[in-house]
């Protein structure tokens, strides 16, 4: 693979947004197991005061809770190790780097478009929607120079 600019900058900025979506995931594993927690609790006063079918309820949705949220903190965790690959990879001018960076940007947009339904749409998300872009822009230019010159 070619190493110009375009690659070099994307390969920066995929960097950054891994160490962010790192946090991020981590963040969402806490919020995770303070739902998990806060759910038992309530489901255990529910109990003990007697009200056993609240408490059941409480307990099975709480459950339904953390469990989607352990499967986004997931995703956002994969994203951040696939970005952080991908740009070592853009960095180093491997062939592996282009599956592994196509693979980033489609989780890094997954994991936007979850961002967004959550919190709504802001100057942050689109600088890192418009970086997952960069980074696809940059590779079909990258794939496209390589068939031209082959």
């Amino acid at each position: 693979m070619e190493k110009n600019a375009l690659t070099t900058t994307v390969a920066i900025l995929l960097i950054l947004y891994a160490l962010i979506n790192l946090g991020a995931g981590y963040g969402q594993f806490v919020k995770a197991r303070l739902v998990s927690g806060t759910t038992s609790l309530a489901a255990d006063m529910g109990q003990w005061a007697g009200d056993e079918d609240g408490s059941k309820q409480v307990r099975a949705r709480g459950m339904e809770t953390s469990t989607i949220l352990y499967g986004i903190a997931i995703l956002i965790l994969a994203t951040g190790v696939l970005e952080l690959a991908g740009s070592v990879g853009l960095f180093a001018g491997a062939r592996w780097a282009v599956p592994l960076v196509i693979t980033a940007v489609i989780c890094g947009y997954l994991v936007e478009v979850q961002d967004i339904a959550e919190d709504g749409l802001g100057p942050g998300k689109l600088i890192f929607l418009a970086i997952n872009t960069l980074a696809m822009i940059a590779i079909v230019k990258t794939r496209r120079s390589k068939t031209a010159v082959e």
